[in-house]
Formats: structure tokens, C-alpha cells, sequence
């Protein structure tokens, strides 16, 4: 553990706080050390301190994560002196004092997703894993199935789509349908209750989801008992644990091989699909 120092700020004439001694202070703990092959041009960090970007002289931005490790370069004009960065680190902007000119930059970050017992379809082994984290309540969700079906057919063996759960809170049966879905799975018919539930998503109750589930073919002395299984409700807590933690703020949020899609459409993702695939980025 890295050791924590209190420093003690004089005041001066502008008194911010006061206290008994006449001081204010400040904790600060040392982050890792970051060290470049080549001089440091400038730097930025992101707004949750994941990211810190790096241009250093002759054309790179290194981008390191918060342990100090070097996760990636980007090449960018040798020219540029200078680095601006959003502060979810989405954007960055290089400018050159030498040339007068400006480049803004679109970065995506891999978001490692466990999909370990997720329901999933496709080939199992698939290069390309298409992951959803998605409300059986969000209408928007619900207008994504056409859009995965026909991505999947368009891709055959090349893909695997899987559903993560990200129940909302302001959808008030969101999480009790994503637990009946998670029951359903048990019995081989995880699918089925999917499309039931998106269909009715507008109108779900517990009668409502006890119904479809009748209605898909499931055992339903099996079901209920399933749905009263802390384990299945601990896995939709699961799902919805990472989901916040790949930074999903809204639903359907998708990852394809964990790279965020940013345009959520059929060219938007087979573009992402397709460059994967030429890259040979398999897991």
C-alpha cells in the first residue's frame, strides 16, 4: 500500500477554511510512475483517473491505464505538441504550435465482459462476440432483436451474440422479468420467454411474466421454484455490477470483442464486426 501524507496549505490572505491552527489541509497519495521511451510532450488523465494519455516527441499518444501499464499507441503527425482530452477519454485533440493545426481523435476502449453462462446464440467459439447489455421493459431494446437477427444470419459461424441483463430502476417488473428469463434458461428456453417478454414489455406484470412463461413451454412448478433461487437474482446482480463497470449508462448498450458500438445500426455493426474479422482479433 502506498504510504498517504497530510500537507498542510498556509492560508495567505484568502482564508478558505478555518480551523483551530489557521490552516487547511489536503490528503494526496502518489499514483505509479509512468516512464516513456521518448521525452513527454504533454499529458491528461479522464475524469474516474482510468486513463492517462501521453504524447511524447516524435508522433505518439501512449495511453496507460491506472496501474501505469501501456495499453496502446496511437501514431498521430510527429508536428503536434500539444494533447486535450474529454473526460470520459472518448476524444482526444493534438495540436501543433509549429504548424497551426488541429486533429481530433475518436478512441474506444476494450472492455473485458465475463460471458461465462450467459445466454447466448450462435457459435459457441465464434471469433466475434456481440455482447447486449439490455431491459425487458426498454422499448429501444426491444427494436435490437430484428437488428441482431439479421446480423447473425448475415455472419453464419462468424458471431455470438449474448444477453447481459441491465435492469433500469425507474422500470418497475425490469428486474423480476430479467430473473424470469435467467429461470427460463434453466430449462433450455431462455430465447422463447426473450421474445415473449419483449413483446409485452409495455404491459409486464407478475401475472403478466407467469403467463408468458406458461406460454413458452416452460415447467412451471420448476419456474417458480427457480425464481425464488438467490443465485439467479444474484446473477442479474452480476450483470448489472459489470455492466456499470464497462461504463453501460443507458439501454441497449453492445460491445462487439468489448469495443463499444457508438453507431446502432446494421452497417454501424457489421462495420465493427467486419474490421474485427480483418484484424483477426478473435478471443
Amino acid at each position: 500500500m502506498q504510504p498517504r501524507i497530510r500537507l498542510a496549505l498556509l492560508t495567505g490572505l484568502l482564508t478558505l477554511a478555518c480551523t483551530a491552527t489557521g490552516h487547511a489541509a489536503v490528503d494526496w497519495e502518489a499514483g505509479p510512475v509512468i516512464t516513456t521511451k521518448t521525452p513527454p510532450l504533454a499529458s491528461a488523465i479522464t475524469l474516474d483517473g482510468k486513463w492517462t494519455f501521453v504524447l511524447t516527441r516524435g508522433g505518439a499518444v501512449q495511453v496507460y491505464d491506472a496501474s501505469g501499464a501501456l495499453d496502446d499507441t496511437i501514431a498521430v503527425d510527429p508536428a503536434m505538441d500539444e494533447l486535450a482530452v474529454s473526460g470520459t477519454g472518448d476524444k482526444i485533440v493534438v495540436s501543433s504550435s509549429r504548424t497551426n493545426t488541429v486533429r481530433q481523435y475518436t478512441v474506444t476502449f476494450v472492455t473485458a465482459i465475463d460471458t461465462k453462462g450467459s445466454p447466448f446464440l450462435g457459435a459457441a467459439n465464434a471469433p466475434v462476440e456481440v455482447v447486449v447489455f439490455s431491459d425487458f421493459q426498454c422499448p429501444y431494446c426491444a427494436k435490437v432483436g430484428p437488428l441482431l437477427a439479421t446480423t447473425l444470419e448475415h455472419n453464419p459461424g462468424k458471431i455470438k451474440i449474448v444477453y447481459k441483463n441491465f435492469p433500469l430502476p425507474f422500470h418497475k417488473f425490469s428486474r423480476a422479468a430479467a430473473i424470469a428469463g435467467l429461470a427460463a434458461q434453466k430449462q433450455g428456453k431462455f430465447w422463447e420467454l426473450h421474445d415473449l417478454l419483449f413483446q409485452n414489455g409495455h404491459d409486464l406484470d407478475t401475472d403478466k411474466i407467469n403467463a408468458l412463461a406458461k406460454q413458452a413451454g416452460l415447467n412451471m412448478a420448476r419456474f417458480k421454484a427457480d425464481l425464488a433461487d438467490p443465485g439467479i437474482a444474484q446473477r442479474v446482480t452480476q450483470d448489472l455490477e459489470e455492466g456499470q463497470r464497462a461504463g453501460v449508462r443507458g439501454t441497449p448498450t453492445i460491445y462487439v470483442n468489448g469495443r463499444e458500438l457508438k453507431h446502432r445500426s446494421p452497417e454501424g455493426l457489421q462495420a465493427l464486426i467486419d474490421k474485427e474479422l480483418a484484424h483477426g482479433k478473435g478471443r
